[in-house]
């Protein structure tokens, strides 16, 4: 279950030392507060990043467009396409 555990973290975009910390922080029979929140903040921090990803790919995206559209555009003026 560990090993499965880790491979969760990693999908969610944990490092393997929050994974680490996540679950050796596991306490069978108790609650768990500590640990739940541990994870909140990890999973809310990538969350974050993620977000912040998606707008530059976003951003890069419209340049990439942009600067197809100024070569095609230059291309039609050179009168070839």
């Amino acid at each position: 279950t560990r090993l499965r555990l880790i491979l969760r973290g990693k999908r969610l975009g944990l490092s393997l030392d929050d994974s680490r910390e996540i679950i050796d922080m596991y306490e069978p029979g108790k609650t768990n507060v500590d640990q739940l929140k541990k994870l909140i903040d990890a999973i809310q921090a990538q969350r974050i990043k993620l977000n912040q990803q998606l707008d530059d790919i976003s951003k890069l995206l419209n340049d990439l467009n942009q600067a197809e559209a100024d070569c095609i555009d230059a291309l039609k003026s050179n009168g070839r396409s």
